[in-house]
């Protein structure tokens, strides 16, 4: 084979290309919001979000489908209708003893959707660690809204290789085909969901946390949405290249255009000076450390130059693609 004719090198130039010269540390100080509206703009676009409120927006409407306990937490499940044509599972976790504090939980790749993350797993999907009932057992008002793909809010019928998966490529292909993107589409969904817990007259002092295929929903989310004031990314928080290019993924990850906001973290930064938190294991080989450092780095400094030191937090423990609720916990009770 004529190693000339690979593609190799059109793609590693293509991904330098793209990338705007123009970020939050190439720009004078003084000129760093108008930037970050500017950037923040272009993410908006190439989301879809405008398009995506005109096609499916409607009037919020819900119902109670179900109560249960489980760890002694109740955890009522909600079916909201305010996207047209999909009716989607809610979940309120809720404390015993409430702190009004909440938590926008957005739950990774799990065949069983939010489910999946309030049960005791020992199968391969288990990085969840049941963390949103143990955060309602210290107090947190924790809403979990199962992203489409996921779940009850999956497709059913398609043939497929993965549980986790399936639901992400088919309902993702009739998106495309549609002009839409599913990981735009979950970060809409995510947004119509915030309109809940204000209608539940929940704290408005909003934490987003995401895990994974959450993580980069509650990235994303967390810059175009000014009702999230704290931002939590566990297991995502990178660069492209370390990460959703260096192995195979889950298609979900590959928005048309992002690129042209920048990197990962470089979109992820847009979202300062709220408080954030970002937290990988070492041992991650989705989102391995150099990626991982790489963009704690550069948040680091964009907090740095904003006066904001102090609101930025990252940690890499000694872990694989899961989290460890100990730091999850410590830095929500000094920030939530």
């Amino acid at each position: 084979m004529n190693e000339e004719y690979r593609s190799n090198q059109f793609l590693k130039q293509l991904y330098k290309q793209i990338q705007p010269e123009e970020s939050l540390l190439t720009c004078e100080k003084d000129e760093m919001e108008q930037v970050r509206k500017k950037k923040t703009g272009i993410l908006k676009e190439v989301l879809a979000l405008e398009k995506e409120q005109q096609y499916f927006d409607q009037e919020l409407s819900y119902e109670l489908d179900s109560r249960m306990e489980i760890m002694g937490v109740t955890i009522e499940k909600y079916m909201l209708k305010n996207i047209k044509g999909l009716n989607y599972p809610v979940y309120h976790i809720k404390p015993n003893h409430a702190k009004n504090k909440t938590v926008l939980y957005l739950h990774g790749h799990d065949d069983l959707g939010v489910m999946g993350a309030l049960l005791y797993r020992t199968d391969k999907v288990r990085y969840h660690k049941m963390i949103p009932l143990k955060l309602a057992l210290q107090g947190y008002d924790v809403i979990a809204p199962e992203l489409l793909g996921y779940g009850e809010a999956g497709f059913y019928g398609f043939p497929k290789k993965s549980d986790a998966m399936a639901g992400c490529f088919i309902n993702g292909q009739y998106l495309a085909l549609a002009g839409f993107s599913l990981g735009g589409f979950r970060v809409y969904q995510a947004g119509k969901t915030i309109d809940f817990i204000e209608e539940l007259g929940l704290n408005m002092e909003i934490t987003a946390f995401g895990i994974s295929g959450g993580g980069m929903i509650c990235q994303q989310l967390s810059v175009v949405e000014e009702r999230v004031k704290k931002v939590l990314v566990a297991c995502y928080a990178n660069t492209y290249k370390n990460s959703i290019l260096y192995k195979e993924h889950c298609s979900c990850n590959y928005v048309p255009g992002l690129l042209r906001v920048g990197d990962s973290y470089q979109m992820l930064a847009l979202a300062a000076p709220k408080p954030m938190f970002t937290v990988n294991g070492l041992w991650d080989r989705a989102f391995p450390e150099a990626g991982s450092r790489k963009a704690f780095e550069y948040l680091e400094k964009v907090y740095a130059r904003l006066d904001a030191s102090d609101k930025y937090e990252w940690q890499l423990f000694e872990g694989k693609h899961e989290i460890k609720e100990e730091l999850i916990l410590d830095w929500l009770e000094r920030w939530a």
